[in-house]
């Protein structure tokens, strides 16, 4: 049986909220939290509890029961400053295994390595690019996100043999099993629903192992 785990994320730029869909999806109690109202508007369905807060004002932080969290994910590195009071404020209060922090460049690595003690720091986008060279080939292939262990996000253009078609007409997810996490056009999301056609303009967040993405890019290739 699955363990639920309370996770909190920390930040949601596109890789915060396509996890926080992702933890969701496989049952964990997840809050997320940004001091974004509009994003917090467009996250809480997704999650147990949406909070619109400064992650660096520590009482309102600790009023999320923070410590009783099994994970903390702190997500958006965008403003290291924030990150750091952050970061800092879990450190004081929360058990270091339980917290990861994202960095954005070898700069903010050696910060976090030399001012805290946690149990993990990580770059999605650093992590992916070292297994990018077996997709590079694939033009439909946007920005790409490794969660942990062989797990990644990656956004895909629809592929050709897929458009027009209703989502639960592909189902990918008994096919190469993995998931559809969210549909982006431009500047807007859309609810991923099986109903829902797939259109050129759509840009897919596709989850799941590597082996199984690779599957299904390569099964994508028009020969």
């Amino acid at each position: 049986m699955k363990s639920i785990k309370k996770i909190a994320v920390i930040g949601l730029g596109d890789f915060g909220k396509a996890l926080v869909k992702k933890l969701n999806q496989d049952g964990h109690e997840v809050t997320a939290i940004d001091r974004d109202l509009k994003t917090i508007e467009d996250i809480k369905d997704y999650c147990t509890h949406a909070v619109c807060l400064d992650s660096t004002d520590e009482t309102s932080l600790l009023a999320q029961g923070i410590r009783d969290m099994d994970l903390i994910y702190l997500t958006s590195s965008a403003n290291f400053e924030a990150l750091i009071v952050t970061t800092k404020i879990l450190e004081k209060h929360c058990p270091k295994e339980r917290i990861i922090v994202r960095y954005r460049n070898e700069i903010q690595k050696e910060i976090l390595e030399k001012m805290f003690n946690i149990h993990k720091i990580f770059n999605p986008e650093e992590e992916a690019a070292k297994n990018m060279s077996l997709l590079a080939k694939h033009h439909i292939i946007g920005k790409s996100y490794s969660i942990f262990d062989n797990y990644e996000i990656i956004e895909v253009q629809v592929p050709k043999k897929y458009l027009d078609k209703p989502i639960k007409d592909i189902d990918i997810r008994s096919v190469y099993n993995i998931n559809i996490l969210m549909i982006k056009q431009k500047d807007k999301e859309i609810d991923v629903t099986p109903e829902y056609k797939l259109t050129n303009e759509d840009v897919l967040l596709i989850f799941g192992r590597q082996d199984n993405i690779k599957r299904f890019i390569d099964s994508t290739i028009q020969k």
